[in-house]
C-alpha cells in the first residue's frame, strides 16, 4: 500500500528556515532600535549605519514572509498528494469476459432469489443483461467508465488466470510495494497467490454472511475461464460478441468476448 506523506517531517526545514528568519528580524529590530536612540544626524558613519539595518531589516521581513509562504504551499503540495494517494490506493478495476459476467451473475442471482418466484432462466438473464439491466449499470459502460480513468490499473481476470504471477507484481508495484529480489526468491509471490486463490477464499467463505440475507458463499462458485460455453447458446454468444465489439470498438481492452 503506498504511504502518505508525513506532513510534519516534511515542513521541518521549512519551519527551521522561518524560525531562522525570526530569529534575525528579532535582533535586526533590536539592534536598530538601539541605534535609533543614539543617532546623530550629523554623524554620516552612523547615518549610513542605521541605512544599512533598515535595509537588512527590510530584507529579513521579505525573507520571513517568503519562508512562511513556502510552508503554506508546501502544505497544500503535501496535502494535494495524500490525496492522490489515497485515491490511487483503490484505483484497480478487475474486467471479465462479458459472457462469463452474465453467467456469474446468472448463478448469483438465483442463489438470492426469492423461492417463492422460482429460479430465474438463462434466458431471462440474457434479456436483462443484454438490455444493461444490472445493479451497476449496463456492464459495457461500466467497463469503459474505468478503462478511460485516470490512476486505474486495468486488469483483466483473464490475464490474471494465464499469467498471475506477473499480474500479482504489477498490482504490488502499483500499490507501491514491489516485490524485493529477496521476497521473491523466498516464495513470497508464491506465497500471496496461495493466500488469495479461489481455492483458499472459497474454503475460508464457506460460513459466514456479509449481511443477514447474503451468504459469503454465495459469492463462489467456480471460478472458471470460458464457463459460459456450458450455458449460452450460439445465438446469445453472437450477439454478446457483437455487441462488446461495437461498445469496445477502438479501445485496447482484451477482456473482449472470446471463445
Amino acid at each position: 500500500m503506498a504511504s502518505s506523506i508525513d506532513l510534519q517531517e516534511t515542513l521541518k526545514p521549512f519551519h527551521q528556515r522561518a524560525s531562522d528568519a525570526e530569529e534575525r528580524l528579532e535582533k535586526l529590530e533590536a539592534a536598530f532600535a538601539k541605534t535609533k536612540v543614539v543617532v546623530d544626524p550629523r554623524n554620516e558613519e552612523l547615518s549610513n549605519k542605521v541605512a544599512e539595518l533598515q535595509r537588512l531589516l527590510e530584507d529579513a521581513k521579505s525573507e520571513q514572509l517568503a519562508e512562511r509562504e513556502k510552508i503554506l504551499k508546501e502544505m497544500q503540495r503535501v496535502t494535494d498528494e495524500n490525496a492522490k494517494l489515497r485515491y490511487r490506493i483503490s484505483s484497480f478495476y478487475l474486467c471479465r469476459n462479458p459472457k462469463d459476467v452474465l453467467v456469474s451473475m446468472f448463478h448469483f442471482a438465483n442463489k438470492l432469489r426469492d423461492k417463492s418466484r422460482g429460479l430465474m432462466t438463462i434466458a431471462e438473464a440474457f434479456d436483462l443483461f443484454s438490455k444493461g439491466v444490472m445493479p451497476t449499470g449496463p456492464y459495457w459502460d461500466h467497463v469503459k467508465g474505468y478503462h478511460k480513468a485516470e490512476n486505474v490499473l486495468f486488469l483483466t481476470y483473464e490475464d490474471m488466470k494465464k499469467d498471475t504471477v506477473n499480474n500479482v507484481k504489477r498490482l504490488a508495484k502499483f500499490v507501491g510495494h514491489p516485490f524485493t529480489e529477496e521476497e521473491e526468491a523466498d516464495g513470497a509471490v508464491q506465497g500471496i497467490i496461495r493466500l488469495c486463490s479461489f481455492e483458499s477464499l472459497r474454503e475460508v467463505n464457506k460460513h459466514g454472511y456479509l449481511r443477514d440475507d447474503i451468504p459469503n458463499d454465495a459469492f463462489f462458485r467456480e471460478g472458471k475461464v470460458g464457463d459460459w460455453t456450458n450455458h449460452l447458446t450460439d445465438e446469445m454468444s453472437r450477439i454478446l460478441d457483437e455487441k462488446t465489439e461495437e461498445k469496445f470498438y477502438g479501445l485496447d481492452i482484451s477482456c473482449k468476448s472470446t471463445s
